[in-house]
């Protein structure tokens, strides 16, 4: 399972950004069925950065945001940073099928089966 966060952070601000980012990545990592994070920095004049989080599953996934540690971090960045949008989740097959500016929903999740199944 994997989770996109975004978040839109102060100018100026990022070297304390980045330093909250690193604490609460290692948080994470502590919790059952963690598989990584993926930090996407600003670039040019944006100053959004993106996590890509990862679990084994979905029941690790909401372990860990309904956990009081990541309420706590989330406290946290309140002075120099906000959640940009919803999160995205995905199961993980979604990433082949991107569709340029997110104009059309991607197929069915059998018919990415399927194909992945004639791939192989």
């Amino acid at each position: 399972m994997t989770v996109v966060h975004t978040w839109e952070v102060v100018p100026g601000r990022e070297p304390e950004f980045e330093h909250w980012a690193h604490g609460i990545e290692a948080e994470a990592a502590v919790f059952t069925g963690h598989r990584g994070v993926t930090w996407l920095r600003p670039e040019g004049d944006s100053h959004r950065y993106h996590a890509v989080v990862r679990f084994s599953d979905t029941r690790s996934l909401e372990h860990w945001t309904t956990s009081p540690q990541r309420a706590a971090w989330q406290a946290r960045v309140r002075p120099f940073g906000h959640s940009a949008h919803p999160r995205l989740t995905t199961t993980g097959l979604e990433t082949w099928f991107d569709v340029p500016n997110g104009a059309a929903r991607p197929p069915a999740r059998w018919k990415m089966s399927l194909v992945t199944i004639v791939a192989v």
